[in-house]
């Protein structure tokens, strides 16, 4: 669930500079500038950062509301 949750948030971030990284820096004439460059290494880098902040939030949220010593209904382990 953790992985699944991180993977998905990380997907949805990096559609942010692909989409709006064009926009700040436009194509140029000359060849590929600096800008253009670092957009296209953002997209794994808000994909990276954002999958873990996704994971260990889902992470920890799953584990606040699951308790694991007191729970005398739970069918499975």
């Amino acid at each position: 669930m953790s992985l699944l949750a991180g993977g998905a948030i990380g997907i949805v971030a990096s559609f942010v500079p692909m989409i709006f990284g064009p926009l700040v820096f436009p194509q140029s004439i000359d060849g590929p500038t600096l800008g253009e460059n670092i957009v296209g290494l953002s997209i794994p880098a808000f994909f990276l950062v954002f999958g873990t902040l996704g994971f260990l939030l889902v992470r920890w949220v799953l584990d606040r509301h699951v308790d694991h010593n007191n729970d005398i209904r739970r069918t499975f382990t």
